[in-house]
């Protein structure tokens, strides 16, 4: 029982934590989504403190810099910085020749096969009945929705723990290891690296998708372990 008990407890920061990263990488950076990371920070400092993963290391630096800057920061100066991190947002992401923040451009850059990722997900949302619920025209295989999906899977692995159904828990842990392995590990590395080509990415993105991806890596390991 004391077991569950932690296993219910990981699980249910693994969705606060998806959530999160998967609601910034959505749209435009707004107040609650500041805030949102100023809340979260010390966590993921913790983090840092605890682990050998530099990902981690490097992207909670920086973006330990952006909080105390916004914290720091007059209701004008808050405005502004705001401002700065939307037009990084859409300079990265909203322009087709900058970086691509759907999985199906980086394992096929060639564009030979550019449905047939977001299918496959596509797929599996529906055989999980998830519904990102959200009126945004992204393909299903958008950064956010795999996100949004890892942390609706972690709810429902500590949910049927909780009911004392661990066979559909256990289910729902090894769909989470082939969905890291199979898909977000898959193009991550790739994506982090087009985010560093573009200064607009120096101060806010790329440090937010080296701490993604380093949290997504020692994720992978301990999931190994359950």
């Amino acid at each position: 029982m004391q077991l569950n008990d932690e296993i219910i407890s990981i699980m249910q920061g693994r969705e606060v934590t998806y959530a999160a990263m998967s609601d910034l990488f959505l749209s435009l950076m707004e107040v609650k989504q500041i805030k949102m990371l100023e809340d979260l920070m010390p966590i993921y400092e913790e983090m840092a403190e605890n682990t050998d993963n530099q990902h981690i290391k490097y992207g909670v630096s920086c973006l330990s810099e952006v909080v105390r800057e916004y914290k720091a920061s007059n209701d004008t100066a808050k405005k502004n910085l705001l401002e700065c991190c939307s037009r990084e947002y859409s300079r990265l992401f909203c322009l087709g020749n900058a970086a691509a923040i759907s999985e199906s451009v980086y394992v096929s850059p060639l564009h030979l096969t550019m449905q047939e990722q977001e299918l496959e997900v596509r797929s599996l949302y529906k055989m999980c009945s998830f519904d990102m619920k959200h009126t945004s025209n992204e393909p299903h295989d958008h950064l956010s929705y795999e996100l949004m999906f890892m942390s609706y899977l972690s709810k429902g692995t500590y949910q049927n723990i909780e009911k004392g159904d661990n066979a559909q828990a256990e289910s729902l842990i090894n769909l989470q290891k082939s969905f890291i392995k199979d898909h977000l590990l898959n193009w991550l590395g790739y994506f982090s690296s087009s985010i560093k080509k573009y200064k607009e990415g120096d101060r806010l993105y790329y440090p937010l998708s080296c701490l993604l991806l380093g949290f997504i890596e020692e994720d992978s390991a301990f999931l190994e372990t359950l």
